[in-house]
């Protein structure tokens, strides 16, 4: 089936046609869960060596990737001679891969030692120099210093909120981390109407958020970081099919205060 996602700019309104895609993305703490269950832990040893190549070989992950690389690209100037990325929670690196082209400098941050492992190798496989496409392992949360207080243009984070105990916390903590006037970029599954629970077993261990997010939760979220101009557009991507569920992914941006 083809469908189409629109996504507007202050310029330009994109629409995007592509066949369904079939995606089992990676399993944000939750309005779902009352236990003190720690997702963090568990999705850093869920992802091993083996579980980062198969991510990182899956077709459906590689054609989501290459739709949010292309959102993430008309909602921002980037700029390859002066832009400086983050991509956080940024497994082997497919969304890095989609903007390396139009930044001056890209780092990756996870906390699995797999997926960062896999990052640079398909880095340096594309004959990246570290200086330009880089990834360590580190909990920014936790380990502030382990960016030795860089600041970024853009900080990008896609598909990975519903894994995160807390999306207030993360969202503060990435906020942090622009410079004045810097954007912050986030995708993720989108609230269905129903409110019905997209991600269940077998991956409900590294999944903190299995009904997705409403774009006036993300709006509430980033407004509570201190960024401004915040937009959410809940069918950035739409009918993707996520564990048997037709699903829309949302785009929300906000910017951090230039002063």
């Amino acid at each position: 089936m083809t469908t189409e996602a629109v996504t507007e700019s202050p310029t330009h309104r994109h629409i995007h046609r592509y066949s369904q895609v079939h995606l089992e993305l990676q399993p944000h703490r939750s309005t779902d869960d009352a236990n003190d269950h720690d997702y963090s832990n568990a999705n850093k040893h869920h992802y091993d060596d083996l579980e980062a190549e198969r991510m990182d070989e899956r077709a459906d992950a590689n054609v989501m990737g290459k739709l949010i690389g292309k959102l993430m690209l008309d909602a921002y100037p980037f700029a390859d001679d002066q832009t400086v990325v983050l991509d956080f929670a940024c497994g082997t690196g497919i969304i890095s891969r989609q903007l390396v082209s139009s930044t001056r400098r890209i780092i990756g941050v996870d906390i699995s030692d797999a997926m960062v492992r896999r990052y640079n190798l398909r880095a340096d496989w594309q004959g990246l120099a570290p200086e330009e496409m880089h990834a360590i392992c580190t909990d920014l949360e936790h380990s502030p210093e382990g960016l030795d207080g860089e600041r970024f243009d853009v900080i990008v984070c896609a598909s990975s909120y519903h894994h995160f105990d807390s999306i207030e916390s993360v969202t503060n903590t990435l906020a942090s981390y622009l410079k004045p006037g810097g954007v912050l970029l986030v995708t993720d599954i989108a609230q269905r109407a129903d409110n019905t629970e997209v991600i269940s077993h077998p991956h409900a261990h590294i999944v903190a958020h299995r009904r997705g997010f409403s774009p006036a939760e993300m709006e509430s979220v980033f407004i509570a970081a201190g960024l401004v101009d915040v937009r959410v557009n809940g069918r950035a991507i739409e009918n993707v099919k996520v564990h048997g569920h037709d699903v829309n992914i949302f785009l929300a941006k906000g910017v951090k205060p230039s002063s």
